[in-house]
């Protein structure tokens, strides 16, 4: 066995290792979003459907899309209702990022800057704190990695007659899946036909492309849509929306938390804890419904009352906090303070190595698809920081191009052949 293969066993078992010491050690208690992930995958499992309601006739669930319920719902099949064993999934999902990280840089860049890119990856705190909470970031990392890689490798002669998606509908699975899990993914063909034109492909190209992944993973998300269409009477993708734009609004106000606390608050009834109190707010979606059009007719209320801030000014706020803020860490002052350091850090080397590669910026223009897509999606509403641990092995291998390049210099420098 080579040098470099026991160092490369040796850093994917550092990142099982770090992956599988928090899981074991993070929290399992759930709150809000999380309880309902977790009561639906129940539902899923138990044959009541994708609901989290107990009694018949079950109530549809609308609250969020049922990708990740499935997951979880398949998970507890195997091993039993346990959210520690879902962090331990997660463990191996990260690793297996990591992995696919590896591969990447190893494949585009050199075999040092894949062992750099592994190492970074090993330690990112960030996608090691995800590993310890039930959201679907950690997949959604590694669907991320997965839709990146299959579009990077594209590759058939222009003009070849065979169906164009033989070659494309492995990407349009993934993007499908992205669909089910959140429908921010939706707007993913229209970034990949722009990106496909950076690449110096065909207008005619670019668009095949886009235009297959996009029916693949349409058609596959599909379902989803007529069910809701069928139950609610309009094809709803979730029953989040007007929160999330009325929350968008208050994101740099000076009564946001007051505001949220208010609304988010679950107080628990005598004898009930707070997951079954938490559970019946999600339990009559036409309910749901309502108060979310109620969310969404204050977010219009306070974007007409101030359109300059609410449609420009708050969204280039947005930009540096979904980059630089860690509101997805919970702890001392001190924790938080080291995080955003943290966070400039791997952002300064991740601008380095762009630098390095500029040559190979068109080439390389699948890498930056999904961080453009979440940072203008995300931009335009509420953010938090672990919304785009997707777009964060790109950073990751941008950092390591530049920190391979800094070792190999100091090496020629103070190692003379």
């Amino acid at each position: 066995m080579s040098r470099r293969t026991l160092i490369t066993a040796a850093l994917l078992g550092l990142a099982l290792m770090l992956r599988v010491a928090w899981a074991a050690l993070a929290s399992t208690e759930l709150w809000f979003d999380h309880i309902f992930t977790d009561a639906t995958a129940m539902g899923l499992l138990e044959g009541r459907g994708f609901t989290v309601s107990l009694s018949a006739p079950y109530d549809p669930a609308i609250f969020r899309t049922p990708g990740y319920s499935f997951f979880l719902a398949g998970l507890y099949g195997l091993v039993g209702h346990s959210v520690r064993a879902a962090f331990f999934a997660n463990a191996i999902i990260d690793t297996l990022s990591c992995l696919l990280i590896y591969r990447m840089a190893r494949q585009f860049f050199s075999p040092r800057t894949a062992l750099v890119a592994l190492f970074v990856a090993a330690t990112y705190p960030f996608t090691i704190y995800a590993v310890g909470s039930l959201s679907p970031e950690t997949l959604l990392v590694f669907l991320g990695l997965l839709f990146t890689s299959l579009v990077c490798n594209w590759s058939w002669r222009e003009g070849r007659k065979r169906p164009l998606g033989l070659s494309l509908w492995p990407a349009g699975v993934v993007a499908g899946a992205l669909f089910w899990i959140k429908p921010v993914f939706l707007p993913l063909p229209a970034f990949l036909f722009a990106f496909e034109l950076l690449r110096n492909r065909s207008v005619r190209s670019a668009l095949g492309r886009a235009f297959t992944v996009g029916l693949v993973g349409g058609t596959l998300f599909l379902p989803w849509v007529v069910r809701n269409t069928v139950e609610f009477g309009k094809p709803i993708l979730a029953g989040e929306m007007g929160m999330v734009v009325w929350h968008g609004t208050l994101d740099f106000a000076e009564e946001r938390d007051e505001m949220v606390k208010e609304n988010f608050a679950i107080a628990p009834k005598k004898d009930q804890d707070r997951y079954e109190a938490t559970r019946e707010v999600f339990a009559d979606s036409h309910r749901l419904l309502e108060r979310d059009r109620v969310f969404l007719d204050r977010g219009l209320s306070n974007i007409k009352a101030g359109p300059v801030r609410a449609l420009l000014l708050d969204p280039l706020r947005r930009i540096p906090r979904l980059w630089i803020s860690t509101t997805f860490l919970t702890g001392p002052a001190i924790i938080g303070i080291f995080a955003a350091i943290a966070c400039i850090g791997y952002l300064v080397f991740a601008l380095a190595g762009g630098y390095v590669l500029r040559g190979r910026l068109s080439e390389l223009a699948p890498l930056f698809i999904l961080p453009a897509l979440l940072t203008a999606v995300y931009a335009v509403f509420h953010v938090e920081a672990r919304y785009t641990l997707p777009a964060r092995p790109t950073l990751i291998l941008l950092a390591a191009v530049a920190l391979a390049a800094l070792l190999g210099r100091l090496r020629r420098r103070f190692l003379p052949a």
